[in-house]
């Protein structure tokens, strides 16, 4: 039987790809933070339930992508991305996350990304 779980390189590589910080993921797939850093490092082997987590994420992420593109390709201007603070966690995932997602999409469309700051700007991008 095959081993499907991801090596140390791909954990981090994909930690990476979504940029998405050590500790928020940790907690994500339920973790202490130094465990996290020992699958990095290769010290201790990716469990099964990590690799389907992050293989989650990899999954969603893409389609959070797919569907902005697809959104953003059918209206006119620039994408609207709100700074959250890095305390925010939007939707669940933190403000590397949507900008990283944001990028994606921007590279894709060929949009330009725009900087909301105003608190009313902020409420309404993580309304939505």
């Amino acid at each position: 039987m095959e081993d499907n779980r991801l090596t140390a390189a791909e954990l981090l590589c994909a930690r990476e790809y979504l940029a998405l910080p050590k500790a928020w993921l940790a907690e994500h797939v339920e973790v202490n933070l130094k465990t996290w850093w020992a699958y990095e490092a290769g010290r201790v082997r990716v469990p099964v339930r990590v690799t389907e987590a992050i293989r989650n994420l990899l999954e969603h992420t893409a389609q959070v992508v797919a569907g902005m593109t697809v959104m953003v390709s059918e209206r006119e201007g620039p994408i609207n991305l709100a700074t959250f603070p890095d305390s925010v966690v939007p939707n669940g995932f933190p403000a590397s996350w949507h900008r990283m997602v944001c990028a994606r999409v921007a590279e894709r469309t060929g949009q330009r990304i725009v900087w909301r700051t105003d608190a009313a700007e902020v409420e309404q991008a993580t309304a939505s």
